[in-house]
């Protein structure tokens, strides 16, 4: 797994796991007809997906 991807996803499950614990709304994902019309040509889309569960238990 590339580092960006892993940074990605530990800023998302430090984002997310402080939202929740704020009581605030997690935003809805984009829509990945939305995301594919914003990409340059050659570039790539890539998953990034955090459980905040297994995350807090983690941190």
């Amino acid at each position: 797994m590339s580092n960006a991807v892993i940074y990605a996803e530990d800023a998302l499950g430090n984002l997310l796991s402080v939202l929740e614990e704020k009581g605030k709304t997690i935003p809805t994902p984009s829509a990945l007809d939305q995301l594919k019309a914003k990409l340059g040509e050659g570039a790539s889309l890539v998953l990034v997906e955090v459980d905040t569960d297994n995350y807090k238990e983690a941190v």
